[in-house]
């Protein structure tokens, strides 16, 4: 005080000069706290950003679960159809009944929707859904490894911090709270895990709502991407920049873009076709969807569950309600029809899979010493061994039910004349008044010898029949070889036939299989026999 009396003007003037400097200092010193061209980005923002990289690895883990799923459908529809049609060679000698059809059906109907969606939009959109996730996952992981490797630790565009130190040198040095910058490259694995921060119209969490410029950087670190759109210093850093104004330059899968002073964020909370976003982040929120279409086994384990199927709806309302598939719906008598049908939830499950897995397996079957079941044999190959060992069963019984008919007709057609002569043997009782009771018969009574026995003329006339008979349905049905003009011989047709000869497997006299035209009182009605596998040769 006792100075500035004595010498009031100097300090006026003093006081006016440190003002000025202090005022220069403060305009030519830019102050670390606040954000400029040239600063690094902060930790937090640049970590957010690869966080939003790792969550969409989330994707092709969901894409993969995608896939197997629709094939697990198709398998284990696959696998139970086999088993059923396996079941009925072994047991069934009847006509598959309604409840059987509907439900093998639905079976089929099962395995056609696992395949349809490999061969449909669903998987190529999976596949998509994986590609676009990499591509972001791509651009993130090359910008911050790009500007981690290219700093030397004093200049760089990643900071070590959010306080303005130094940036980050090297990939190498990922640790602690950058630990989750490191890529990841081992082999996607099947997950159900959604993405977290990728929602279903933008990002939630650190990015949803954007960073300005002043809170994205700090530290003047010569970053040369952090300048504005009228001084751009990336290709132009030895001047004052180039002027890009008229674009809008996009880095890091376009979540970072450069402003009117400099890098910053946008909001990506609503991320949609006419947002302006970088096509990096549209089209990963759709893929991020992808999870919503994922094929899933029908629930068919009780009744009132299977009523509420589509594949399930429509095998009843053919099978069950005799109706066609694009019929109008009519749910209450279809629920009418599958509660008589079933019975019960456990009646439902007999049919579709427990029946058939409980069949017991000879050790014949597949040339082992173990016991098994049916419902333990989850290999393809082994199922189609099983199917054809009781196919070939069932062939053979039939082969050995014809060479008996055939036995029986031939005895039948050569001992007609003797067994006839026997019967007036027997009926007559060698007495005249029963003798004439079968006059009709060709019997007659011989007083000579005093027995009922066939009339001489009648013996010639069988005899001749039984040679006519041969002629027509062996000799001259064998004349006949091409398929086409077997069933178009004229003669007499054999009892319960509508045509004299067929064309068959015949069985000679060594047991040999031989295609060839015959009687048709060979043929037997294979039809039933070979349905399942008739069936089985369309899935192939």
């Amino acid at each position: 005080m006792m100075f500035g009396k004595a010498t009031g003007e100097k300090i006026e003037l003093a006081s006016t000069s440190a003002a000025i400097t202090l005022l220069i200092c403060m305009l030519g010193t830019p102050s670390e706290v606040d954000a400029t061209a040239g600063h690094a980005i902060k930790r937090q923002h640049w970590v957010a950003i690869f966080e939003l990289g790792q969550d969409a690895e989330k994707i092709p883990a969901l894409a993969l679960t995608n896939l197997r799923s629709a094939a697990s459908v198709a398998e284990d529809a696959f696998t139970k159809l086999l088993r059923a049609l396996i079941y009925a060679q072994a047991n069934l000698t009847r006509r598959t009944l309604p409840k059987e059809k509907a439900a093998w059906f639905f079976l089929g109907e099962e395995v056609a929707a696992g395949l349809a969606y490999f061969k449909g939009g669903k998987a190529a959109a999976d596949i998509t859904a994986a590609r676009n996730a990499g591509r972001l996952q791509g651009a993130i992981t090359e910008f911050i490894e790009l500007h981690a490797e290219g700093s030397d630790g004093t200049n760089g565009c990643l900071s070590a911090d959010d306080d303005g130190g130094n940036p980050i040198s090297g990939k190498a040095t990922f640790s602690g709270a950058t630990t989750a910058c490191k890529a990841n490259w081992d082999d996607v694995k099947a997950a159900s895990t959604r993405p977290t921060v990728i929602a279903a119209n933008g990002l939630v969490g650190k990015l949803q709502n954007g960073v300005d410029h002043d809170n994205l950087v700090n530290g003047a670190k010569q970053c040369d991407i952090n300048s504005a759109k009228t001084t751009f210093k990336l290709s132009d850093g030895a001047s004052d920049g180039t002027n890009v104004g008229t674009h809008i330059p996009k880095m890091a899968a376009g979540i970072i873009t450069v402003g009117t002073t400099g890098l910053e964020i946008p909001s990506m909370a609503s991320v949609g076709p006419t947002t302006g976003h970088h096509d990096f982040l549209k089209s990963i929120v759709q893929a991020a969807k992808c999870d919503q279409h994922r094929l899933q086994k029908a629930a068919v384990d009780t009744l009132a569950e299977a009523q509420k199927e589509p594949r399930f709806k429509k095998a009843t309302k053919i099978h069950l309600q005799n109706k066609k598939s694009d019929d109008p719906d009519d749910e209450d008598s279809r629920e009418r029809a599958i509660k008589t049908a079933y019975g019960d939830d456990d009646g439902m499950r007999k049919v579709l899979y427990a029946h058939p897995d409980g069949q017991p397996i000879p050790k014949a079957a597949l040339g082992t010493d173990a016991d098994t079941t049916l419902g333990q044999i989850t290999d393809v190959g082994e199922l189609m061994r099983l199917y054809f060992y009781y196919s070939d069963l069932n062939k053979q019984k039939l082969l050995e039910a014809e060479k008996k008919l055939q036995e029986v007709e031939t005895k039948t057609a050569t001992k007609s004349a003797e067994d006839k002569e026997k019967e007036c043997n027997t009926k007559g009782k060698d007495k005249k008044e029963e003798c004439e009771k079968l006059a009709k018969e060709g019997c007659v009574f011989n007083t000579e010898a005093k027995k009922c026995e066939l009339k001489k003329e009648v013996k010639p006339e069988l005899e001749k029949a039984n040679q006519e008979t041969g002629k027509t349905t062996t000799d001259k049905c064998g004349i006949e070889k091409p398929p086409e003009d077997c069933e178009k011989v004229q003669g007499t047709k054999p009892k319960g036939k509508n045509v004299v000869c067929g064309w068959i497997d015949y069985i000679d006299g060594k047991g040999k299989v031989e295609p060839a035209c015959r009687s048709s009182s060979f043929l037997v009605d294979k039809k039933l026999a070979l349905i399942s596998a008739a069936f089985v040769s369309l899935l192939f």
